[in-house]
């Protein structure tokens, strides 16, 4: 479970990055449809949280 989340956590937090640029742009557009956008950064970040945390536990 720890190497799942050692090489998968690096790859969640790139992809996190560049979808909430993406999103500063579509709101300094005014586009409205940024609610997937949205909910997948919110996902995205629970598993960061949740990864920094079960790291901290593990140790």
């Amino acid at each position: 479970m720890n190497a799942f989340l050692i090489y998968l956590t690096p790859v969640i937090a790139f992809i996190f990055f560049f979808n909430l640029i993406g999103i500063a742009h579509k709101v300094k557009d005014g586009e409205k449809e940024i609610t997937v956008q949205i909910l997948m950064s919110g996902f995205m970040f629970a598993f960061i949280i949740f990864a920094l945390v079960l790291s901290g536990i593990s140790n």
